[in-house]
């Protein structure tokens, strides 16, 4: 659902969510270099970290602007390669992926909301339907997960709201919690430099 445009096309329709799989987004570091460093904050400055992510780059850039940031590309066993190949001693993935793709022993560490965010919707799979299609829905009924969509759904309001798209660092990371719907999130500038934090709490 992370990569679906905020408003569908026309005719068609998000039938149904699947339960969401861990949102967070997950740090591996090279093995050789994990003798001295097993988190962000113990990377030596000026290690290189690979990402493509514009909300990550912020991230990284408030959280140790010490460290230099590495254009990654691929896809994630391609961009695992790359970081067991020497290329940078640290990459941020998404965690959801890596345990997909049972992958998730590689990782080093989780990096914890809401110091961390990831991005609106991550983690979700979504199944896209034809709008009218009423014997389809009724069938998705079945596997489709309430909260899962309330969190989905209230994500991606925020980042339709600002209009964000992939062009601003924007993470948001609700959930449902004794009733109540939490939601924290965060809007970067593009160089990282500034970035504001907020929470909301409400039906």
């Amino acid at each position: 659902l992370k990569d679906l445009p905020t408003e569908s096309p026309a005719g068609l329709d998000v039938g149904a969510v699947l339960p969401r799989e861990d949102p967070r987004d997950a740090l591996l570091i090279r093995a050789d270099v994990q003798a001295t460093a097993k988190t962000l904050q113990e990377l030596p400055a000026g290690a290189r970290v690979g990402t493509s992510s514009l909300r990550r780059t912020a991230l990284l850039r408030q959280l140790r602007p010490d460290l230099q940031l590495v254009d990654l590309r691929g896809n994630v066993p391609t961009r695992v390669k790359k970081l067991d190949d020497g290329n940078m001693e640290a990459i941020i993935l998404a965690g959801a992926g890596l345990k997909r793709l049972e992958l998730d022993g590689r990782i080093t560490q989780w990096l914890e909301p809401p110091s961390w965010l990831p991005a609106p919707a991550q983690g979700v799979i979504a199944i896209q339907i034809r709008r009218d299609d009423t014997f389809i829905r009724d069938l998705l009924s079945h596997v489709h997960d309430e909260a899962s969509w309330q969190a989905a759904v209230s994500e991606r309001a925020f980042l339709n709201t600002l209009e964000g798209g992939c062009q601003v660092p924007i993470g948001t990371y609700a959930r449902i919690e004794k009733g109540k719907l939490i939601m924290d999130a965060i809007v970067g500038s593009l160089d990282g430099t500034h970035v504001v934090r907020g929470s909301k709490r409400g039906a």
